[in-house]
């Protein structure tokens, strides 16, 4: 099980702490980190909308401009982009830490996904902690393996999903599951 620990002791807003993946490449990961890939899981790209024309303007901005003009982002920031269901975000409104509204669709796209070895995922909030597991356990002679299973205890039941849910898309990115 992968476990989260606060790296550095202080006081203050939640995403500007920075904790420590307690894996094999002990990695800094920032909580914005984190949310950006959440995001990604959720179809979405981060981006960066400088000045047309200006020296800030990113190679993304120039191949989608006439999206971004037909959307209407109008001010320079970072975003979270899905130019096919033309759907965007201010990156400062992304909550997927703070906000059951954001979060919970994540949450209903992992129950969706099926895999013949894992069977589906099932997500389990209680109390300050979340539970991911697989629902399909082998038990065979000469066949048992056990399903994903990871659950996360923070100090609240959203940070607990939060980092349970990042902990599931890390782990799920590295997979060969198809979807059945």
């Amino acid at each position: 099980m992968l476990e989260l620990q606060p790296a550095v002791s202080t006081v203050g807003f939640l995403s500007t702490l920075k904790y420590q993946l307690m894996s094999t490449s002990n990695e800094l990961i920032t909580i914005e980190q984190m949310k950006e890939v959440i995001a990604r899981f959720m179809g979405y790209e981060k981006v960066t909308v400088g000045y047309c024309g200006g020296y800030d303007e990113t190679e993304w901005q120039v191949a989608n401009k006439k999206w971004i003009d037909d959307v209407g982002i109008k001010n320079v920031d970072d975003y979270i982009v899905n130019v096919k269901e033309n759907i965007w975000h201010n990156w400062e409104a992304v909550k997927y830490d703070t906000s059951w509204d954001w979060l919970m669709p994540v949450v209903e796209k992992i129950e969706s996904i099926h895999s013949s070895f894992h069977g589906y995922f099932g997500v389990h909030i209680s109390s300050n902690s979340c539970c991911i597991q697989g629902t399909r356990l082998d038990t065979r002679p000469g066949k048992e393996h056990y399903a994903y299973f990871n659950e996360v205890v923070n100090e609240t039941k959203i940070l607990a999903t939060f980092y349970a849910v990042y902990q599931f898309i890390i782990w799920y990115n590295k997979q060969t599951i198809t979807n059945d």
